[in-house]
């Protein structure tokens, strides 16, 4: 784990350029290997931020012990990533950090912790 959830109202690029920017940034963000960052996209959503449905994005960043400074870095470094890869202006991205229990996470039938 971690896992990057960006739902958005925008379309994302096609291919795997974008997936891989955010695994790789992500990755080097968080001090995590790429082969337990998922990424979940959620294109063309119908969603509104102050009543108008111009470009927004929610994103929901889970990972095990997060830290202050890693959430300060990802706020800061994520949020110029999209609003640069997908036209959205900073001021319409949220993001949601949950710290997620070790024991709770399981990857290839065993749990982190």
């Amino acid at each position: 784990m971690p896992l990057i959830r960006i739902q958005t109202n925008t379309p994302i690029p096609s291919g795997t350029g974008f997936n891989e920017s955010i695994t790789c940034a992500s990755s080097e963000w968080l001090g995590k290997p790429k082969r337990y960052i998922m990424v979940q996209l959620l294109p063309e959503m119908r969603m509104t931020m102050a009543g108008q449905p111009d470009p927004c994005a929610f994103i929901e960043v889970i990972s095990i012990a997060l830290s202050r400074s890693q959430i300060k870095t990802v706020s800061s470094e994520l949020t110029k990533l999209i609003s640069r890869e997908l036209s959205i202006k900073s001021d319409r991205i949220y993001i949601e950090f949950k710290n997620g229990e070790a024991e709770n996470w399981c990857w290839d039938g065993v749990t982190f912790g």
